[in-house]
């Protein structure tokens, strides 16, 4: 079931899919590295679905880019103070977890950080966060003690394996040593709950983009 948008100087709307509140940028537009990545045809960004996705349509399209708008404007502790506005304004029962990013990516090192201040000051709110932002991964978010927060690093190329701790996209049969998606988080909350798995998503979109991924891979022939 939907939820109510939460709006605020950051606006958080429900992800039926992870059943729980979600901060979102545009896809792209928030994502360091992203032309460079989608320069190798089996990088993920080049199907990404959000791009080819509901969030492209007028109204979560503005939402996404004043969110943008307001973290590139301010300091990461302007940022922490409006993403905790925001994070207090839900329902308690709607507050168990929080996910980063079902659209966009971390756009700065300020960003990263305000996220850490955030999860310190939730301590019953369990929050995921996924990212290909290898720099604000390396220096602000690796190693982190938070209990309550957990970061995966998402391997940038479909079929390659994730890393201790992180995420990967794959096609055709489920990988090995992974702890594989099943689609919905309702009756699942290992992304959140285990930091120590690495976890993979089978390949989604729509179809177009599916179709998209196919004609790469006729071309491209992998």
């Amino acid at each position: 079931m939907r939820k109510p948008t939460i709006h605020g100087d950051l606006t958080l709307t429900w992800n039926v899919k992870c059943s729980c509140y979600t901060l979102n940028l545009p896809a792209r537009l928030s994502c360091p590295g992203v032309q460079e990545r989608m320069k190798d045809p089996k990088a993920i960004c080049n199907f990404c679905y959000a791009w080819s996705s509901n969030f492209r349509l007028p109204n979560s399209a503005r939402i996404l880019k004043a969110n943008f708008k307001y973290i590139m404007a301010y300091n990461w502790r302007a940022i922490a103070d409006a993403l905790l506005r925001a994070i207090d304004s839900i329902p308690r029962k709607d507050r168990g977890y929080f996910r980063f990013f079902a659209s966009g990516d971390i756009p700065n090192q300020a960003f990263a950080t305000s996220i850490l201040y955030v999860a310190r000051h939730n301590p019953k709110t369990w929050f995921w966060l996924p990212t290909q932002n290898r720099r604000a991964y390396d220096e602000i978010l690796y190693g982190h003690r938070l209990k309550n927060l957990t970061v995966r690093f998402s391997t940038p190329r479909i079929n390659d394996p994730a890393p201790y701790g992180g995420s990967m996209v794959y096609t055709g049969k489920p990988p090995e040593r992974h702890h594989v998606c099943k689609g919905k988080c309702i009756d699942c909350r290992e992304c959140w709950l285990n930091p120590n798995i690495r976890i993979a998503y089978k390949f989604h979109g729509s179809a177009c983009t599916k179709n998209i991924l196919h004609k790469a891979k006729r071309v491209g022939g992998w």
